[in-house]
């Protein structure tokens, strides 16, 4: 008998706990994850914001593997590289506004300017964009497909 898991990749544990989450907690939340690979291929050449990655700087320069293999390396063209370890102190718990202010801005990121966020799978870019909505108090964008799906192409 096949495993309605493999067919259904939602009937895995943490994919009902995902699709629990988005019907009974981010219902009413701030955050806004309508952004795909359309946005982020339209924003090369129309710069309508600002997109940061939230990968290390290796695998952002594409000097390291991607864990998968199926993927080319690299980053979307134009984005900032901005490792969400960066964000974290040692307890990792974010720092404070004053200096997460600071860490944007030495990545040269306009914190007026409209941001989007992303990371190899869309977890992490979380982290950026929990810091931006502290920063600026905008609800994060976040382009959940990421690298995952960009770096399909």
């Amino acid at each position: 008998m096949a495993s309605p898991f493999l067919s259904n990749p939602a009937a895995t544990p943490i994919g009902l706990l995902i699709l629990t989450l988005k019907k009974e907690v981010f219902k009413n939340s701030n955050f806004l994850a309508d952004f795909g690979y359309t946005e982020g291929y339209k924003n090369i050449t129309n710069n309508k914001f600002q997109l940061l990655d939230a990968r290390g700087e290796q695998r952002f320069l594409g000097l390291q593997p991607e864990p998968r293999k199926e993927l080319k390396s690299g980053n979307i063209r134009g984005s900032i590289n901005l490792p969400f370890q960066k964000l974290l102190r040692e307890d990792r718990t974010l720092k404070k506004k004053e200096d997460l202010i600071e860490i944007f801005k030495s990545k040269k990121v306009s914190i007026e300017k409209e941001m989007a966020f992303t990371c190899g799978s869309g977890v992490t870019a979380c982290i950026l964009g929990l810091a931006n909505s502290i920063i600026s108090g905008k609800k994060p964008i976040i382009y959940d497909g990421s690298w995952a799906e960009y770096g399909l192409d």
